[in-house]
């Protein structure tokens, strides 16, 4: 499909020309199968030869089936060789003056495209086919396309094993525009769909419908699909391998599920770790305070937690595990409600050792929130598997590390969720705590029929969720008898006898493409590095036979490249070497603090972005440095907010001796029209009881500036003499009234508190 006539006009902000010209992606999305092509538009703007590399990310579990480029008005086609020969045809390609295309895979799943000697002003689309499985959870299906890649914290050749032309780089001056059209067909089509990351117009078709995106869009955030109220069905597919014709392939994914009274609701233990790192800052930790908060809400007395938080360095609330009782209830709260994205870089590894080193029950779970912006990805999960606890993760913001993410979880046997700016968190996190609760299924074993020889299958992991579907692929001799079962059993909780968890009747397809072998091929290749530490007496393959495999099946993998070569004649052929352009990422949408997507104002703001301007004076807030800084309307004082109707609270017993005079006099000895959290007016000296009343104010409607400066207004209004005894009152009650200012007594303190 052609992209829109506005890609040719593609320029950064500066209006300066630009290499990578805008993707569009034509998708169909049947059963539980993602068909997709996207297709990515490169023009050189210049007056010499160039030599383009870019990272293209790439779902997860996406099996890449072709590559296709239109150059100069021919279609040109490469193949899969071993990648040491497919790097030496590129770079002859390119001392000869032809024009070549490599495409590798990235340690992190992306896939390097390197496009060289395309000549001035001459354009090249490059055409990638992929199919990916979608995994419906208990009833809901969520389809992820990444079109950006978010600054990580690390070192991108060291830490993450790029090569150096292929570290992902981004711009915040760069714009490439995007489209996207889904088709969704079959009973997808009768589901709830949402898509919570982009405005979309939706047309009903005989088969289906069809999903556009509307208005001018980017590639900053991940297009995201959600497909909820599906039935909990299993399904499978078999097709002739075209390769291996005597044998067919099996692609099952198969729905676990339980009787009622198996699933009794059990008490959990979790250790909640958030990324406070900076790269969460704005969307994202709004989000994640926002996901955390309803995870408290779904915890009982009878279940044990602790919170921690990460950064450069790592904080815990708890000193060990407790108990979710009324008064760790109200802390947890309020230490959630506080937190901020302000410590620095992402040490996500010694994070979850020391956290995992608390005190507490052997059997326990972490629950990780995170955007997973890291390079050191291998590391961390070896940790992880040492230390043979579930991790489970909910992956917030507009373009999360799904791969280092899902890699993580499954490593561990947890599951991941993920969020979008401004979608609802709360189908998630019931999915997850259903998880959390519910019992483990275990020794989970593939019953074929008699007359059924099977030749290889991939290992099945060692634990399964109820009501969520486990992927399968078989290889058996011949084709798959009709009308015949393939059953799914397991152990709850370590039972002694066996249940039913799934059976399907496998469909027998006709796979012109051969994608379910290519497709089970590739997956087995990718579970190599995991085999040793799973539950199989299976062998990992040599490197020479994972060469052969993905050349067989033309996969492009660690072992293998794509390349292309397109022959120029003589008196096209550039005289000199192309020059070396690198495509940057467009900063990946709310990314630390940079705008925002929420439709409302964040509950939160101490991190004030710096492209917001103001009239104020130089403050010692390092994001307010500028003097031509302007606070925002929503966080800009209500004109109808009058002082004489400030609620005061009487506080008896104050924790702190301070005398209300003496506070607004450290108030003014400070910039305090700049003041912006209460940690601050806690600094200046405000007693912990007076900040916790604060605190309870900060809503989603109410951001803590507006509270904190609402406070300050009506403490520097007061100014009576008689403000100078300390409140040293003996009852623990708080009486909260309204009084007009004339009749404040030397005992009362504004509080704040909303009607």
């Amino acid at each position: 499909m052609p992209l829109p006539q506005a890609f040719a006009e593609c320029r950064t902000r500066g209006n300066q020309p630009l290499h990578f010209m805008g993707m569009h992606a034509l998708a169909r999305l049947h059963g539980n199968l993602l068909d997709m092509h996207l297709h990515q538009r490169f023009r050189n703007p210049g007056r010499r030869n160039v030599e383009i590399s870019y990272s293209c990310p790439l779902p997860w579990g996406a099996v890449l089936l072709a590559v296709s480029v239109q150059l100069n008005g021919q279609t040109l086609h490469g193949e899969v060789l071993p990648k040491a020969k497919a790097r030496d045809r590129y770079e002859v390609a390119l001392e000869e003056g032809n024009s070549s295309v490599l495409i590798s895979v990235n340690p992190d799943g992306s896939l390097g495209m390197e496009l060289g000697n395309l000549l001035a002003g001459e354009e090249c689309e490059i055409h990638l086919h992929y199919s990916q499985v979608l995994l419906p959870a208990q009833g809901s299906l969520r389809c992820m396309l990444p079109t950006t890649m978010a600054p990580r914290y690390g070192d991108a050749v060291r830490d993450g094993g790029f090569e150096p032309h292929l570290a992902p780089q981004t711009d915040s001056q760069v714009q490439y525009p995007f489209s996207a059209e889904i088709h969704i067909e079959g009973e997808l089509a009768q589901a709830l769909i949402s898509c919570p990351s982009h405005r979309t117009s939706t047309q009903l078709k005989s088969d289906g419908c069809v999903l556009r995106l509307t208005e001018a869009q980017y590639l900053d955030r991940d297009l995201v699909i959600q497909l909820d109220a599906l039935p909990s069905t299993s399904m499978a597919s078999a097709a002739i391998d075209l390769t291996e014709r005597e044998e067919s392939v099996v692609m099952a994914c198969l729905n676990t599920t339980l009787a009622q009274q198996e699933l009794t609701p059990r008490a959990v233990q979790v250790q909640f770790l958030l990324d406070c790192s900076g790269s969460m800052n704005g969307d994202s930790i709004h989000s994640a305070r926002n996901a955390l908060l309803q995870m408290l809400g779904q915890l009982g007395p009878e279940d044990q937690f602790s919170l921690s938080k990460f950064g450069s360095t790592h904080q815990h609330c708890h000193a060990r595990m407790v108990n979710m009782d009324s008064t760790q209830r109200e802390h947890a709260l309020s230490w959630a409600r506080q937190l901020q994205a302000d410590m620095g870089g992402t040490e996500m590894e010694s994070a979850l050792l020391s956290t995992l080193g608390l005190p507490g029950p052997q059997q326990r779970d972490l629950l990780l929130i995170t955007d997973g912006e890291v390079f050191a990805i291998d590391a961390l999960i070896q940790t992880a598997r040492h230390k043979a606890q579930r991790i489970f993760i909910v992956g917030i913001g507009a373009s999360p590390a799904e791969q280092h993410l899902r890699r993580l979880a499954l490593a561990t046997g947890g599951s991941c969720e993920f969020v979008a700016p401004d979608e609802d968190a709360q189908p998630a996190i019931l999915r997850m705590f259903h998880r959390l609760r519910s019992p483990v299924l275990t020794q989970l074993h593939l019953e074929l029929p008699a007359d059924v020889k099977l030749l290889s299958t991939l290992p099945l992991p060692r634990h399964a969720f109820a009501d969520e579907h486990l992927q399968v692929y078989l290889r058996i001799e011949g084709a798959w008898p009709s009308q015949q079962p393939l059953q799914l059993t397991g152990h709850v909780d370590g039972a002694t006898e066996p249940l039913l968890l799934a059976h399907c009747l496998p469909q027998t397809v006709v796979d012109n493409d051969n994608s379910l072998a290519r497709m089970a091929t590739q997956a087995l290749i990718k579970l190599q590095p995991d085999l040793a530490s799973m539950a199989t007496y299976q062998r990992p393959l040599s490197e020479e036979q994972l060469e052969k495999l993905a050349l067989r099946y033309q996969l492009i993998t660690d072992q293998t490249h794509f390349v292309l070569v397109h022959e120029r004649a003589e008196q096209d052929k550039p005289v000199d070497l192309p020059d070396l352009v690198q495509v940057p990422h467009m900063l990946a949408a709310g990314w630390g603090g940079a705008g925002t997507l929420l439709s409302a104002p964040l509950d939160s703001s101490p991190s004030v972005p710096s492209v917001w301007r103001t009239h104020r004076k130089q403050s010692n807030t390092p994001l307010m440095a500028s003097s031509d800084l302007e606070i925002p309307s929503f966080l800009r004082l209500s004109e109808e907010f009058s002082a004489a109707d400030v609620r005061f609270s009487v506080h008896r017993r104050t924790p702190r001796s301070i005398t209300p005079a003496a506070f607004v006099k450290a108030l003014q000895q400070l910039d305090f029209a700049a003041l912006q959290q209460i940690d601050e007016l806690r600094a200046a000296g405000l007693p912990e009881k007076i900040a916790l009343r604060l605190q309870q104010q900060v809503s989603p409607t109410l951001t803590e500036a507006a509270v904190v400066q609402r406070f300050v207004q009506a403490m520097m209004t007061l100014k009576s003499n008689h403000w100078q005894e300390p409140m040293t009152m003996d009852s623990d009650d708080d009486l909260f009234f309204t009084l007009p200012l004339s009749g404040v007594t030397a005992r009362s303190w504004p509080s704040l508190l909303m009607p």
